[in-house]
């Protein structure tokens, strides 16, 4: 059985192992990963009374795919897993990609005494019949290790990993329905698909009901995220590889795919993007304008909006400068807001990110609004709604229900949410800046002005009776005043 204290000590000792390898520097996660999820593949395969039945049934395995046998029979273990992981994708389309860097093989890279040293101290995490029927328990190890091992401190794409609080908001926001296709252009590691994935289950619905789909330009998070998926039982989920920037889903016509729901907390600051399409005469994307160089911002945005379907709707966390900024980008996010695609607009606290401090909003964009929304947009500042602990700040419960229900009921409250015309939005430039509508609300004063006015006159009086003591003394000493 997985005992959190002995994973967390285990996980520790794999992490030290790996920095003892001189040949080395990082990314310790895309060895353990792919380990313990090999190990799950070997017991889930293995072990007849603890198979998962549906899984089981679209995994095929070469016969030395085998935990025990690598642990105690094979001497050249890079070498044997290269080979192993070769096979176990080669058979399983819905799993290629997920061991073997295809830049660099890292199972040849790490020394044979560090594998063997790993594979050892890993093998005291037991795949019980309960923890593999409920693929929840692997999942938040994935998750514990991705936010603890450092692996954000070496991905330029500081934001890929989505705080828990965050994903919940963003999915209760948008609220998937069955046979949705549901796209996250900028996964990482997946966590916003589980996400909606899990919104489904609480609801008593199955959601293989839904179809979940995928981007991700780094091969590492990609490998995770498919890891993720496959363990949470999503195992014709597709995880698409390349940057957004210059891929998109397409059908196997050709055609670009068209999805019901997109939500994605792309990277923030990314400059010098290669805009491919333009380069080729052929922008299907970017129908509001080229976004500058400078900014992929209004890049992701049109990413999201050309593959949403005629009745799609998407939400995309942003930093605040996409709301206001001029030039080029003030012109597509004009043009944006003329064909009535935005619907609200949230803003939400700092520090919320394992990583960045900065303050963040949601955008979110529909294509077919109800009547009583069209040509309006909601704002909400829930940007002083959090708790927090000694690293960063996070939402609860209560404060993300407040936000969904303030959304769904597309309503106004003093100091927190305004809902602004079209009209009037263009009175200040077609800025979406949030506090150019929602005022702060008005504080009351809680003094009593008549006690405060005699305190006041008590200090004075005290004030002159002290200085007239100090005259005297300084007339004693001779000193002119």
């Amino acid at each position: 059985m997985l005992n959190r204290e002995k994973i967390e000590s285990a996980l520790k000792n794999v992490i030290n192992l790996l920095r003892e390898d001189t040949y080395l520097s990082g990314n310790y996660s895309s060895y353990i990963l792919p380990l313990l999820f090999f190990k799950w593949l070997s017991t889930l395969h293995t072990k007849d009374s603890l198979k998962n039945q549906k899984l089981s049934e679209n995994l095929t395995l070469p016969r030395e795919a085998n935990w025990i046998y690598i642990r105690d029979s094979v001497q050249k273990v890079g070498k044997e897993l290269t080979s192993i992981f070769s096979s176990i994708e080669k058979s399983n389309p819905t799993l290629q990609g997920i061991f073997i860097n295809p830049i660099i093989n890292q199972w040849e890279r790490a020394s044979d005494h560090t594998l063997k040293s790993v594979i050892r101290e890993l093998s005291m995490f037991d795949f019980d019949q309960n923890s593999l029927n409920q693929p929840e328990l692997l999942g938040q190890i994935y998750e514990d290790l991705i936010v603890n091992s450092g692996l954000y401190e070496m991905k330029s794409n500081v934001n890929f990993f989505t705080p828990y609080g965050l994903r919940k908001l963003i999915i209760d926001l948008i609220e998937p329905q069955a046979e949705m296709h549901i796209y996250d252009p900028a996964c990482g590691s997946g966590g916003m698909l589980i996400e909606a994935a899990r919104y489904f289950k609480k609801k008593g619905e199955d959601p293989q009901e839904i179809s979940l789909w995928g981007q991700e330009e780094d091969y590492e998070l990609r490998s995770i995220a498919s890891m993720n998926l496959f363990i949470h039982g999503f195992i014709h989920s597709k995880i698409l590889s390349g940057s957004l920037t210059r891929n998109f889903p397409i059908k196997e016509k050709g055609e670009p795919q068209k999805f019901d729901v997109v939500i994605t907390n792309p990277p923030f600051g990314v400059k010098n993007w290669d805009n491919y399409e333009s380069k080729h005469n052929s922008s299907p994307r970017f129908q509001y304008g080229d976004p500058p160089k400078s900014s992929a911002d209004y890049v992701f945005i049109q990413h999201a909006l050309a593959l949403l379907t005629d009745r799609g709707r998407a939400a995309m966390i942003v930093p605040h400068g996409v709301l206001f900024r001029g030039g080029i980008e003030g012109e597509i996010r004009e043009s944006i807001i003329n064909d009535d695609l935005v619907e609200a607009v949230i803003g939400l606290p700092q520090k919320l990110f394992y990583t960045t401090k900065i303050a963040t909003a949601i955008i979110i964009f529909n294509r077919q609004k109800s009547e009583d929304r069209k040509g309006r947009i909601l704002f909400l500042d829930a940007s002083h709604e959090y708790e927090s602990n000694r690293k960063q700040n996070f939402l609860t419960d209560e404060i993300i229900s407040r936000i969904v229900s303030t959304y769904s009921d597309f309503r106004e409250e003093a100091g927190y949410s305004r809902i602004a015309s079209h009209e009037g939005i263009s009175k200040y430039g077609y800025t979406l800046a949030i506090n150019r509508y929602v005022e702060p609300k008005e504080v009351k004063s809680e003094l009593d002005i008549d006690s405060q006015v005699k305190k006041m006159q008590e200090l004075e009086a005290e004030r002159c009776e002290i200085e007239a003591q100090m005259n005297t003394y300084l007339k004693a000493l001779g000193i002119k005043i």
